[in-house]
């Protein structure tokens, strides 16, 4: 992840919204959420839901 991504995804785990960290950061929204969408493709998921709040397939 770049330093940005880091970043941005540390805010969101302390419970800020991206508008919050939009903000904070002084960058717009659309910004942080692109950001996201990065991240989670390099984590290659389509959710923002953690692995732990899946439900286990047998």
């Amino acid at each position: 992840m770049s330093p940005r991504e880091t970043e941005i995804i540390t805010h969101l785990a302390t419970g800020q919204n991206p508008s919050a960290v939009a903000d904070l950061l002084k960058i717009d929204e659309a910004a942080v959420k692109e950001h996201i969408k990065s991240v989670l493709r390099k984590l290659k998921t389509r959710t923002a839901r953690s692995p732990s709040d899946r439900p286990v397939s047998k």
